[in-house]
């Protein structure tokens, strides 16, 4: 489970995040690899799922491909504070 599948609904957000290998760290996987993820990733779905992430934690870090390599960089940069 991970972030596709929380987007698309067949998951909630916490059954996609793990605790990460230092305290206080958790991590949000992709999970499997979507047919149309920049159409997931400029989604409502996706908006509300980093709502949500802001309310439980300091910050929320994405981490997405070079900007040149795929489309996914150009759609999560907006929904991103900086």
């Amino acid at each position: 489970v991970g972030l596709a599948g929380i987007i698309d609904g067949s998951a909630p957000l916490a059954a996609g995040l793990r605790r990460g290998p230092i305290p206080n760290l958790d991590i949000l996987p992709c999970g499997n690899r979507p047919q149309n993820p920049a159409e997931l990733l400029t989604s409502p779905e996706f908006q509300q799922v980093l709502t949500d992430l802001r309310s439980q934690y300091d910050f929320v870090i994405l981490d997405t491909p070079p900007m040149l390599a795929v489309s996914d960089p150009a759609a999560v940069a907006p929904r991103a504070d900086g």
